[in-house]
């Protein structure tokens, strides 16, 4: 049987790299900490996430926000030009 290995989401590897818990950025965000959870586990799109909510996950993790998203290349490219 083979194991299909998932990729991390952009939010969950940001938020490890700044150790920083789902708790407490679910509480500088002020926002439910199940919501961090459910983006970091793809059960909600984190790209139909509200713009503030994202902005204000991005100031905590200090980082741009279109970090933050899951897009692929071309949709990169489309939202964000060629400076990806």
């Amino acid at each position: 049987m083979r194991k299909i290995e998932v990729k991390m989401t952009n939010l969950k590897r940001l938020r490890r790299e700044k150790n920083i818990s789902i708790k407490e950025l679910a509480e500088r965000v002020n926002i439910n900490f199940t919501r961090i959870q459910h983006y970091e586990s793809r059960y909600r799109d984190i790209n139909k996430a509200e713009a503030l909510v994202i902005y204000h996950i991005a100031k905590v993790l200090e980082c741009n926000m279109e970090d933050i998203l899951e897009l692929d290349s071309e949709e990169e490219k489309k939202f964000f030009g060629s400076r990806t």
